[in-house]
């Protein structure tokens, strides 16, 4: 690309060297490179417009480097994993078989392997993980249910790889969902999940530590 911006500098600057001036439309020939020929006019180019045309080349490049760039993508850092959380991680995949171990190593995957911003909110982030993983949506089991404001799970219902619906206690007691990892302090309901915020925070699913006292769903890879 500099290299393009470069040789238009060059002819340009040539052409104000011969006393005249070469005007460069963006739209119809930067792509192909070829100015059209110079427009010359009758009054004559003194060595003081020459400088301050020089002057001003190094400028229009820089203007024409910014215009043809591709603006990245805003993404938010990943915070690292503690120790304890990747300890918590690993246990769950060894610890478990089949298309459970195969769930979470996909949504793994998915979150630290090779980040992915997924189209829509918690729910579409791990319904594509389980579907990639091998579990559709009939292989899916639902082992407990309640109202979000009904009864909740007893903490020895959650298993490693369970997809889980709770009330989120650090965000206005919102329901949210997530993929139970392990609990950190069981004793405190405190449990490891992969939880994912939705594609307008442009980032992958992380694993974060919530409150799961207020469990209602879990559904589970048969």
């Amino acid at each position: 690309k500099f290299e393009k911006l470069a040789e238009i500098f060059w002819k340009i600057s040539a052409t104000v060297e011969i006393g005249c001036f070469a005007k460069v439309s963006t739209q119809l020939y930067l792509p192909q490179l070829e100015p059209p020929p110079p427009i010359c006019y009758d009054f004559p180019i003194t060595n003081t417009r020459k400088h301050h045309m020089k002057t001003l080349l190094p400028l229009l490049i820089l203007l024409l480097a910014a215009c043809t760039s591709t603006p990245k993508k805003l993404t938010r850092p990943s915070s690292p994993l503690s120790q304890t959380h990747q300890t918590l991680i690993q246990q769950a995949e060894q610890q478990t078989t089949g298309r459970t171990q195969a769930v979470l190593a996909q949504a793994r995957k998915m979150a630290i392997v090779q980040p992915e911003i997924i189209k829509g909110g918690c729910w579409d982030y791990l319904d594509a993980a389980w579907t990639r993983a091998g579990v559709p949506r009939q292989a899916r089991k639902i082992v407990y249910a309640d109202k979000i404001n009904g009864n909740y799970a007893h903490p020895d219902l959650l298993q490693a790889g369970d997809w889980i619906y709770h009330v989120n206690h650090s965000y206005h007691g919102i329901e949210h969902s997530g993929m139970f990892i392990g609990w950190v302090d069981k004793t405190q309901h405190l449990g490891l999940t992969l939880s994912y915020a939705g594609e307008d925070r442009k980032e992958p699913a992380r694993y974060k530590v919530y409150d799961l006292s207020s469990v209602y769903q879990i559904t589970r890879a048969e």
